[in-house]
Parts: structure tokens; sequence; C-alpha cells
């Protein structure tokens, strides 16, 4: 069960994800985490305006916000 500190549309995203794989017309890729852990990611973009939302999911508990750096570190 998850946390009730997640948001609604975390969880959505979680439990049906909308967008795996490859994106072939990326305009960057970055890869990041702590693979030993289990928190690992791949993350490609399509970049418009010079803009990277990031509080498309409405939140993240405190605990779970080192897991969100990743992404910009990727």
């Amino acid at each position: 069960m998850f946390c009730a500190s997640f948001s609604d549309k975390t969880i959505e995203h979680f439990m049906c994800p909308q967008n795996l794989g490859d994106m072939p017309d990326a305009d960057a890729v970055g890869i990041g985490g702590e693979p030993g852990c289990g928190d690992y990611l791949a993350i490609f973009i399509k970049v418009k305006d010079n803009v990277i939302i990031v509080e498309a999911l409405d939140g993240l508990p405190e605990h779970k916000l080192h897991c969100s750096v990743w992404g910009a570190t990727a």
C-alpha cells in the first residue's frame, strides 16, 4: 500500500505509467540514481521554450525528494 503522503497524480503515474521506453527524438538523455538500492532511472526529455516543469507530480513526500533530484542529475 502507498504512503498517504503521495499525491494522487504520483500514484496514478506509478500504477499506470504512460511514458515508458526510449524516445528516439529526445532533446536530452540522462541516467542517474543508485542501482544498488533500486532507485535508478534513465530519462529522455523534450524541452519547449527552455523550460522543464519541476512540479508535474503535485509534490512528493519529503523522504522521497532525493529520488526526484536524480532526474536533474541524469
